[in-house]
C-alpha cells in the first residue's frame, strides 16, 4: 500500500493506491455502501464499513472520497479535503 498526499487549490488530495488485485467491476456501483465486500473468503477481517465510513467522515468537513478508476493495477482511492 501506498499512502501520498498534495496540496491543491483549496484543499489537500491524498492518494491511497495497493497493486492488489483491484475492484471488481461487479463491485463498482455498491462499493462505498456499508457491508460490501469483494471476497468475504478472503482471509482479511474486514467487514465492509471502511470505505463507507471515510466517504462519510470526509464529506463531514466539505470533502470526498473516490475511486480512482484509473489506477492499475491494483485499486486506487483518492481523498479530497477542504484546507481550514
Amino acid at each position: 500500500m501506498s499512502v501520498s498526499a498534495r496540496q491543491q487549490p483549496g484543499g489537500v488530495r491524498i492518494d491511497v493506491t495497493d497493486d492488489g488485485p483491484g475492484v471488481p467491476k461487479k463491485l463498482l456501483d455498491d462499493l462505498f455502501q456499508p457491508g460490501r465486500r469483494a471476497d468475504f473468503g478472503d482471509g482479511h477481517d474486514a467487514v465492509g464499513l471502511e470505505l463507507p465510513l471515510a466517504r462519510r467522515l470526509a464529506r463531514a468537513v466539505g470533502g470526498e472520497v473516490s475511486h480512482d478508476l484509473e489506477h492499475a493495477p491494483g485499486a486506487g482511492f483518492l481523498v479530497d479535503l477542504p484546507v481550514g
